[in-house]
């Protein structure tokens, strides 16, 4: 028998207006975060498809959330639409390794 785990999230934790409609009014925006996966137990990242974040920024993602926490991040355009998974074996490694430290 198969059995299927659903994880319900948004498509990001920074989305235009929710400081006024989800997030507590005053909250610093480096608290979102926090905030959103004590509401959701997982988040699609799709700033990834545009560049990949720097290793801090990944290691404060890990850092704001539980361990259980799940992260969908899109793989950069420049592996899947430019390159078109043609010779991009450096970006593609240093994407995975800098999406490793998310645990």
């Amino acid at each position: 028998m198969r059995t299927t785990r659903t994880s319900l999230g948004t498509s990001s934790f920074t989305a235009a207006g929710w400081e006024e409609s989800f997030y507590p009014k005053g909250m610093r925006s480096p608290d979102y975060l926090t905030f959103y996966a004590t509401h959701f137990y997982t988040v699609e990242v799709d700033s990834t498809f545009y560049a990949c974040p720097s290793a801090r920024t990944v290691s404060n993602w890990n850092a704001r959330t539980p361990e259980d926490f799940i992260f969908s991040v899109k793989v950069p355009q420049i592996i899947t639409h430019e390159r078109l998974l043609l010779d991009c074996d450096a970006a593609l490694n240093e994407f995975l390794s800098t999406m490793d430290l998310l645990g």
